[in-house]
């Protein structure tokens, strides 16, 4: 049994050291492009104007560009007399982003689990191998990156990206979870109906996030 459980704690600080090298970095981001620019017309126009004008000028990614603008630290400070801030800030939003990203697939790989191993007594084994494809899957697809800077560290960017394929994970994990279970108000809700925590924000936000042009 020990051996067993240090397989699992070895695994498992291997693909922790292969991912945390790429979090590290985040603390060395800067603005770049885009950032500014989508700050400058917020400050310029209003944060809400200058959605339109977006719209009309640049992109149809309504969800990126109202996240992008709402919490573009470069938009609510500025990087003379709060530059810290402002960068602490930055950096602090894409290190969230990773570990939502982590958080999606782990949460994809439970429902997954579920619906391939529904044995309840394997409970403990199932939530460890969620963690572990995880991460597996994480460290693989980074180093794997030709060019992880776009996906990764420029602040704009990373909404395009990484925020789109949380929420994809997101959806298909609601659909996966209501196909499951029984017809009833659950069901429902994980489906996207009324009150849906995961379904139909998801549903919406996925195409808004990365497709539309």
């Amino acid at each position: 049994m020990k051996i067993y459980y240090y397989r699992w704690l070895l695994l498992s600080i291997l693909l922790l050291l292969a991912v945390l090298p790429f979090m590290g970095l985040a603390f060395f981001a800067h603005p770049y492009f885009d950032d500014y620019d989508v700050a400058n017309n917020a400050t310029a126009m209003g944060p809400f104007a200058s959605q339109w004008h977006w719209y009309q000028t640049w992109s149809g990614r309504i969800v990126t560009i109202f996240l992008d603008t709402m919490l573009n630290p470069l938009f609510w400070g500025k990087l003379g007399e709060s530059g810290s801030h402002v960068l602490a800030g930055l950096r602090a939003i894409l290190l969230l982003v990773m570990l939502a990203q982590i958080v999606a697939l782990q949460q994809f790989f439970r429902v997954l689990l579920r619906l391939l191993t529904p044995v309840s007594g394997a409970d403990r084994d199932r939530r460890q191998l969620e963690w572990l494809l995880a991460l597996l899957l994480t460290a693989l697809g980074l180093n794997a990156m030709p060019e992880p800077f776009s996906f990764l560290y420029w602040y704009s960017a990373t909404f395009v990206y990484q925020l789109a394929w949380v929420f994809t994970l997101g959806f298909t994990t609601a659909a996966l979870r209501a196909s499951e279970l029984p017809p009833g108000p659950q069901r429902r809700r994980w489906a996207g109906g009324p009150g849906s925590a995961w379904g139909w924000p998801l549903a919406a936000a996925s195409p808004l996030c990365c497709c539309a042009r």
